[in-house]
């Protein structure tokens, strides 16, 4: 590695600055001109392309499949959820207009009052409600169930907050660690649902005992 490391903060004395000085030091993140959000570096990415990997392998041995789903969902559909608009009804990025358009006064461009949305969009903070709204399309009878789907997704937290590490990011790749086997739980016998959730619980217990090294 080109940049030493012999000079980092110890991480016994100060961790956040341990592990901001490391981050940059190794060379595998930077932060980008939007505040809380980083731009991830070869380096970094390859680390995360291989944390993936090992766990999209660990988890299709199980009979699980990815499916991706919306950074946008409608705002009736975050209030659905009363225990999320209680905690992020005043810290949700929201898209009113579908289209800018060539200040006529010279300033760059402007939001295009004649293009606002019918219903606004909530950049999706941590919302299920986009899942279980497509799952109802996909279940017409008990014999779709189990459904062993591992979502995928963009998350944006916009806590306007005084970040404590300076790699501490708003917008992240999230992978959803749920088993929607759950949802059978009414349906299929008890021990087929307790099953399916133990097979998610035993992976996540692995990829960080013996592939992150934490105990």
């Amino acid at each position: 590695m080109a940049v030493e490391l012999k000079d980092l903060t110890k991480r016994s004395e100060n961790y956040s600055q341990w592990y901001n000085e490391l981050v940059v030091k190794a060379d595998l993140a930077e932060q980008s001109a939007v505040r809380g959000c980083m731009v991830i570096k070869p380096y970094g990415y390859a680390i995360w392309e291989k944390m993936q990997r090992q766990l999209d392998d660990m988890f299709k041995e199980t009979g699980h499949v990815n499916a991706y789903f919306p950074l946008l969902i409608p705002k009736s559909f975050l209030s659905r959820e009363a225990e999320h608009v209680e905690g992020f009804a005043k810290e949700c990025a929201v898209v009113t207009h579908y289209r800018l358009k060539n200040d006529p006064n010279g300033g760059g461009v402007v939001v295009d009052p004649a293009a606002k949305l019918e219903e606004e969009l909530i950049i999706r903070p941590t919302s299920e409600t986009i899942i279980w709204n497509t799952y109802k399309n996909w279940i017409n009878s008990y014999r779709d169930l189990p459904i062993l789907c591992k979502p995928r997704l963009l998350v944006e937290d916009e806590e306007q907050r005084q970040y404590q590490d300076a790699f501490e990011i708003k917008k992240y790749i999230h992978l959803e660690k749920y088993d929607k086997a759950v949802m059978a739980a009414l349906i299929l016998k008890a021990e087929v649902v307790d099953e399916n959730r133990l097979n998610v619980v035993w992976k996540h217990r692995d990829i960080y005992e013996k592939i992150f090294s934490i105990l």
